[in-house]
């Protein structure tokens, strides 16, 4: 599997996580390429693919919502903090 079609898989299992849309209405869309790209060009490569990693080094953990905020939403480099 090339490195986009891998990336763009785990965006797909994220996207899900974090919104509660499944995967097949997420792909049903029709834009996660489209998104996938934007997302990829306004952070960054090397930082999306980091973040996206993370996320799947979670996966299959008991308390995956509280990794997943401990690891990206906490994490100054990635820029998702709470600002409110």
């Amino acid at each position: 599997m090339d490195v986009k079609k891998r990336y763009l898989q785990l965006f797909i299992e994220f996207s899900a996580f974090a919104t509660g849309f499944s995967q097949v209405k997420l792909i049903g869309t029709g834009i996660s390429n489209e998104y996938y790209d934007a997302i990829e060009l306004n952070v960054g490569g090397n930082t999306f693919h980091e973040m996206l990693d993370v996320f799947k080094s979670i996966e299959g953990k008991q308390d995956k919502k509280v990794l997943f905020y401990d690891k990206l939403f906490s994490n100054p480099e990635y820029g998702l903090q709470d600002h409110g």
